[in-house]
């Protein structure tokens, strides 16, 4: 066996666990950079960036992000109107007037596969049940 292959898949494995843990529990890139600095056993905050950036990419590549218009008068009703509260993308919708979706038949066709592979779908009763929400 290749040891070093095994590592490989390990550290990937744990990359991945670390995105997901981040993404979940909302912790900003200076807050994990400060966590690393102090804690080394911890993965550098680049290591980290280059693993999102890989799943962003195939994420991307699988299950397409659509553009849609969003028509705003102006800034504070979009404000109101949203739950997004990231300045950057509120910006970047107001500047350009759209923002992106994902087709859920999309999402669904990438993700079925993968939930009767691990026995948490069963193909002889195929009942998905969705709740659907917001970034929070």
């Amino acid at each position: 066996m290749d040891y070093r292959k095994k590592d490989n898949i390990e550290k990937e494995n744990k990359l991945i666990s670390l995105v997901q843990a981040i993404d979940q529990n909302h912790i900003p890139r200076e807050g994990y950079r400060a966590l690393a600095a102090i804690e080394h056993n911890l993965e550098r905050e680049w290591a980290i960036s280059e693993m999102r950036y890989r799943i962003t990419k195939e994420i991307n590549q699988k299950i397409a992000i659509n553009l849609v218009d969003i028509p705003i008068p102006n800034k504070f009703d979009f404000v109101k109107i949203s739950d997004i509260y990231d300045s950057e993308i509120i910006q970047r919708v107001i500047q350009n007037g759209k923002g992106g979706c994902r087709s859920i038949k999309d999402i669904l066709i990438y993700i079925i596969p993968v939930l009767v592979n691990d026995g948490i779908l069963n193909i002889n009763d195929p009942i998905v049940h969705l709740r659907v929400s917001g970034d929070g």
